[in-house]
């Protein structure tokens, strides 16, 4: 079988959904299947990922990813593609996967923590206006109301319930399926191994409290409010370190850990560290985001053995309630109820690294990709 991806930039480096996509190709290439992605531009490092460059002549943005959502789309079928693989902003897809939820839930979030008066004023007129943000509404609506033989993978209950409440009976086939993690990788031998060399190669105390954030937008992971429910802790008030890693303004934010008394004891470790280290290294994971369909880095945490504290607004907090490795805070404004969190998760830590670890054993990467292979055939078999 072979599966088009359709993606505008497709670069490993930037993050969770990359990341996921290469791994799934390398995953459905062991079994037999073919994984090509139509791209603006893209590299990839996993063999199994052919990227083919799709030409487009638009200029402005919102127009560019229109041409590319309508040519990717026919370049694949003129190369026989079985399956159309959607994942944002499309107009067609036979699997539709959208991992950062539909856009107009991400907006509403963005425009929650965008500043107030005349910079948000000027946002929203902008908001209103832009080809671009309106190409993405029109796709929001129009992969559900257009597609009808249409199959539906929500990365997690919070995105299946958000399609459901904008979209109704026009998503016909909505189904949820956490993304795939890898076990073997991401495991509580972890804190004995590279944690434990992190903390002597860094100078971090063996029985120090240590915290980990992880996220590539600081405003919208909710950066601000680890770094003061953190400091407002009692391991934040004593000796305990908070890691930071994602990309964003870091010298902006280094200015606020000094203001809550953290210099020297928050470290923006940004891609200098392998993640393993970080999971080793880290008592939890504090992750007070604003809007985060399914957190990966909530998965991987878990995966290692590392308890989680984190918000209602992120998909992947659904595995951390149930299965109890964790603690979900409803609001990322409620300071004190995160700094109560980081206290009574440094009390009960060995007991929740359990449940944690528990908590995502069915999302081993085996498991999720022969799911995803037979979601891609059934909807293969639909087309014809």
């Amino acid at each position: 079988m072979r599966i088009g991806l359709i993606f505008d930039h497709f670069d490993e480096r930037k993050g969770g959904a990359e990341i996921y996509l290469s791994r799934l190709a390398g995953e459905l290439s062991a079994r037999g299947h073919e994984y090509r992605v139509y791209c603006l531009d893209g590299t990839s490092s996993n063999p199994s990922v052919a990227v083919i460059p799709v030409r487009t002549s638009a200029h402005l943005r919102g127009a560019l990813d229109r041409e590319l959502a309508l040519r990717g789309v026919a370049q694949a079928r003129e190369d026989c593609c079985d399956v159309i693989h959607g994942v944002r902003h499309l107009l067609e897809a036979d699997v539709y996967q959208p991992h950062g939820g539909t856009y107009a839930a991400s907006r509403e979030a963005r425009q929650r923590i965008a500043r107030e008066g005349v910079a948000q004023g000027l946002k929203s007129w902008w908001s209103s206006i832009s080809s671009r943000n309106r190409f993405f509404e029109e796709a929001d609506r129009a992969i559900f109301e257009c597609n009808p033989r249409l199959i539906t993978v929500a990365v997690s209950k919070l995105v299946h319930d958000d399609i459901r409440a904008r979209f109704g009976a026009a998503c016909a086939d909505l189904r949820v399926l956490h993304p795939g993690i890898d076990t073997s990788r991401f495991h509580p031998g972890l804190r004995q191994g590279a944690g434990l060399l992190f903390r002597k190669r860094t100078g971090i105390k063996e029985n120090a409290p240590v915290g980990l954030f992880v996220g590539h937008d600081f405003a919208l992971k909710g950066l601000q409010q680890a770094l003061e429910s953190f400091a407002k802790s009692a391991p934040g008030r004593k000796e305990g370190h908070l890691l930071i890693a994602g990309r964003g303004d870091v010298e902006a934010f280094r200015r606020v850990a000094e203001q809550y008394n953290l210099k020297g004891r928050s470290w923006f470790v940004q891609d200098r560290c392998e993640m393993a280290e970080l999971y080793g290294a880290a008592d939890f994971l504090l992750q007070p985001t604003r809007y985060d369909p399914c957190s990966l880095s909530t998965l991987e945490a878990l995966s290692s053995g590392v308890p989680v504290i984190t918000t209602a607004a992120n998909g992947a907090g659904e595995l951390v309630s149930q299965g109890g490795g964790g603690i979900v805070v409803h609001d990322a404004d409620d300071v004190a109820a995160l700094a109560g969190a980081v206290e009574r998760v440094m009390e009960e830590r060995d007991g929740l690294s359990e449940k944690a670890r528990a908590s995502v054993g069915s999302l081993d990467w085996s498991l999720h990709a022969s799911s995803m292979a037979r979601i891609f055939e059934e909807a293969r078999s639909r087309r014809s």
